[in-house]
């Protein structure tokens, strides 16, 4: 599509896997107050089947980003792409509060790896200069899938019923996991159809950034990196910024619905209108932090944005008006979900190019856990209060919380960006 560009083709293909993926989890947020009214399920049983997913999720993203660098990316994909459409179809068949906890589980331990591998390809596909923008586009096929997941499945669930989604998502992924072993390639030699321009500019724009790789390398252990804290320190700021994005994800259609009386159609539409400023926020704040306009750290930017989230989320529950509410959570979005990017970004910045795919599991293993605690707080905080407030207060805590302690990743960024400088410039003299 475009000449020495192959790079961006391959990066499209990994926002339409990510936007499928999340068809395939939103379509049982849409669901929810239907399943809930079928099976008779409150508000705290529906927060605990909506968190299974992360515990699932959260086990295969601790050790995911292992698996991810011992494996071929293309394989690994396929396979994870092929067993959770498996499993949206066999959420269609659910019975009981039992039944959708375990599905739910196994299938967040399927889609556990998918960052990851999306990591490992994009620091080995794309130069120095783009990996934040890089990142902000995979990213950003998040807030799409939500958008036109809600309102698609809002669509198929009104017209035929919610068991009918699962089907239909289900099978879909099913093709896109046989598109995704034709697509896909682990790296630029290894495409049919990449020119040898561009493989040529990648390996040497990569090789001028990080220098010579060693050969055969591992990387750090998993006990290596534990002991590290940059790796604590930046699991914690994204476990912090996660908290919002997983209420969010989970229970905005149903806060339109109970806080502001919305219907179900006008509730997804509402919802859906928050991920489409996250959209535009990764690619925005992606392209900001390549370009390093104003602030020079990309870790500078994840504290701005923090910083953003705090009165947003917590006036969108304070102002008695639904348009302002609305634009609040847009807002919120923009700058939390928009940071994401932000962060895969970071860690190719701070750490061997052989370990960021591990760090990036870890870190995504705290977000994942996020996603655990955060669906089930908001349900009980809803059943016990019959608001949702004080639980978004709670998120605007945890937001600054993360603000302040980002500060120490800019410190460290600045320290790893004049060591390569000191290594460059030794090696030049030599």
């Amino acid at each position: 599509m475009f000449k020495n560009n192959y790079r961006w083709e391959m990066l499209f293909w990994l926002f339409v896997v990510v936007l499928i993926s999340y068809f395939d989890r939103v379509n049982f947020s849409v669901s929810a107050p239907l399943i809930m009214k079928e099976f008779n399920l409150g508000a705290a049983l529906m927060g605990m089947i909506m968190s299974a997913f992360n515990i699932g999720y959260t086990v295969f993203n601790f050790y995911g980003g292992f698996l991810a660098e011992k494996y071929s990316a293309r394989k690994f994909m396929t396979f994870i792409l092929f067993l959770w459409s498996v499993m949206t179809i066999f959420t269609g068949f659910g019975w009981s509060f039992i039944s959708f906890l375990v599905i739910r589980i196994i299938f967040g331990m399927c889609e556990g790896p998918l960052v990851l591998v999306n990591t490992k390809l994009v620091n080995r596909w794309m130069l120095p200069n783009e990996r934040a923008r890089a990142s902000g586009l995979w990213l950003a096929a998040m807030p799409v899938g939500v958008v036109l997941g809600v309102l698609l499945s809002g669509f198929i669930v009104q017209s035929y019923g919610w068991r009918s989604v699962f089907y239909l998502f289900g099978v879909a992924g099913v093709i896109m996991a046989a598109m995704n072993w034709k697509i896909l390639r682990d790296q630029p030699s290894d495409h049919p159809s990449i020119s040898k321009t561009e493989r040529d500019l990648i390996h040497s724009s990569i090789e001028q950034y990080e220098g010579v790789s060693k050969p055969n390398t591992k990387g750090s252990t998993l006990i290596e990196l534990l002991k590290n804290p940059s790796v604590w320190i930046i699991s914690l700021v994204y476990f912090a910024l996660l908290m919002f994005l997983w209420g969010n994800l989970n229970w905005l259609p149903t806060y339109f619905m109970k806080a502001r009386s919305s219907s179900l159609l006008k509730s997804g539409l509402f919802s859906a209108i928050p991920w489409i400023g996250a959209a535009l926020g990764s690619f925005v704040l992606g392209w900001l932090s390549d370009r390093r306009f104003i602030l020079k750290t990309r870790a500078g930017w994840v504290t701005l944005s923090l910083i953003a989230v705090v009165p947003t989320i917590v006036y969108a529950v304070i102002t008695p008006d639904l348009y302002v509410s609305l634009a609040c959570f847009t807002i919120a979005s923009f700058f939390g979900f928009g940071s994401l990017g932000l962060f895969y970004a970071l860690n190719m910045e701070m750490f061997a190019k052989e370990d960021v795919a591990k760090v990036s599991g870890i870190m995504l293993s705290a977000g994942s856990f996020a996603g655990i605690i955060a669906p089930s707080l908001m349900g009980f905080v809803l059943e016990i209060t019959n608001s949702f407030n004080n639980a978004y207060y709670f998120f605007g805590l945890l937001s600054f919380l993360g603000a302040c302690l980002s500060f120490v990743l800019v410190k460290k960024e600045n320290y790893v960006r004049e060591r390569k400088l000191q290594v460059k410039m030794a090696a030049s003299v030599n």
